[in-house]
C-alpha cells in the first residue's frame, strides 16, 4: 500500500471512527433498554349503577385519555371510547356476565381487567388487573440489532486502522 493511500485511509478512519462509535453507543442504548425501567399499568374495575374502570401508571399518574375497548361476556366489542383526564371510564352493561376492559395509551402501555357484572345497583368489591409493555414489532428489533452489528464492526475496523497507523509511525 502506498503512503498516500495509507494517509487517506487513516484520515477516513479518523472521521468515521468517532461517528461509528457514537452510533454504536446509541444502538446499545436502544437494544439494551428494558421494559422494567418503564412504569407499568395498574387497573381497577368495579360496579355500582354502572361498570367502571380506573387506569393508572404504576407511579400513580392517571392514564389520561387512553383508548378503552369494552368486551362483552361473549368476547364481542361492546363499546369503545377514551378514559377521562383522571383515567376513569364508565359503561352500562346490557347483560350479566364477565366484562373485560382493555386500555391502551398508544405509547406501548396496555392493560386488561375483567369484571363480573351482576346487574344490581349495590356497589360490589372492585377487581384489579395488571398491564404490560407492548413489545416492539419484530422488524424494529431486527433493524436495531443489525445497526448494532454494523456499528460494532465499524468500531472494530476503526480500532484496527488506528493500530495500523501507530505501527506505521513507530
Amino acid at each position: 500500500m502506498t503512503t498516500k493511500l495509507r494517509r487517506e485511509t487513516q484520515a477516513a478512519g479518523l472521521v468515521w471512527g468517532p461517528a461509528l462509535a457514537a452510533l454504536l453507543l446509541a444502538g446499545l442504548l436502544f437494544v439494551g433498554g428494558r421494559p422494567a425501567l418503564a412504569h407499568g399499568v395498574s387497573l381497577e374495575a368495579g360496579q355500582g349503577r354502572a361498570a367502571w374502570v380506573l387506569a393508572q401508571y404504576s407511579d400513580g399518574e392517571p392514564m389520561s385519555f387512553a383508548k378503552v375497548r369494552v368486551l362483552g361476556p361473549r368476547g364481542q366489542t361492546y363499546q369503545m371510547g377514551n378514559a377521562d383526564a383522571s383515567g376513569r371510564f364508565c359503561w352500562q352493561p346490557d347483560q350479566p356476565g364477565q366484562w373485560t376492559a382493555v386500555i391502551e395509551d398508544g405509547q406501548g402501555h396496555r392493560g386488561q381487567v375483567s369484571l363480573d357484572w351482576t346487574g344490581g345497583d349495590a356497589p360490589v368489591a372492585s377487581q384489579r388487573g395488571g398491564g404490560e409493555m407492548v413489545a416492539q414489532p419484530l422488524w424494529t428489533r431486527a433493524l436495531l440489532g443489525l445497526s448494532a452489528i454494523f456499528c460494532l464492526a465499524g468500531l472494530v475496523f476503526w480500532l484496527l486502522g488506528r493500530r495500523g497507523a501507530a505501527v506505521d509511525k513507530g
